[in-house]
């Protein structure tokens, strides 16, 4: 159900194709909702209901997304401070970091400013660490990271995502 913050309209949307209910992370950014499975699985959904796309990452336990419509990616990461980039067109992994930690912890947490993205993770204490994301790859040149060249509860960033 979408509310309209204006009106408080309220509306109930349809999906098209079931996604899978255990351990889903749903984030609303912009007209997009990304539905994250704990699995590493990654939805991408329209406020209208259109599947936009799927895509599994090979990485579990990831945070909800934050968005740059700069880079044209969509940024997640684990507990153990391992970053995902994503790109936002079709989901295909555009990099991804080796995790800092071990894998426990609790959910990190992202916030993108500018091109500065911050990631806070951590095991038995919270550590914060921040990248230059115009230095990875971007929209179309996807590489995996010499780290793992397999394949390459937080809060939404601010930037708003073009679509």
């Amino acid at each position: 159900m979408f509310i309209d913050p204006d009106s408080g309209a309220k509306r109930r949307v349809a999906l098209r194709r079931a996604i899978p209910s255990e351990a889903v992370e749903p984030s609303l950014v912009g007209d997009t909702v990304y539905f994250v499975r704990q699995n590493g699985e990654v939805t991408d959904v329209t406020t209208g209901g259109k599947l936009l796309w799927t895509k599994a990452t090979g990485v579990e336990r990831l945070s909800t997304p934050t968005v740059s419509a700069r880079r044209g990616a969509l940024y997640l990461a684990t507990p153990g401070g391992r970053v995902v980039a994503l790109d936002l067109t079709d989901g295909r992994v555009l990099w991804q970091e080796k995790p800092r930690t071990d894998p426990g912890g609790v959910q990190a947490d992202l916030a993108i400013i500018g091109d500065a993205l911050y990631v806070v993770y951590g095991w038995d204490t919270a550590d914060v660490f921040s990248m230059d994301v115009s230095t990875r790859p971007q929209r179309g040149k996807a590489t995996a990271s010499p780290a793992n060249s397999s394949q390459a509860n937080s809060s939404p960033a601010t930037a708003s995502p073009a679509r």
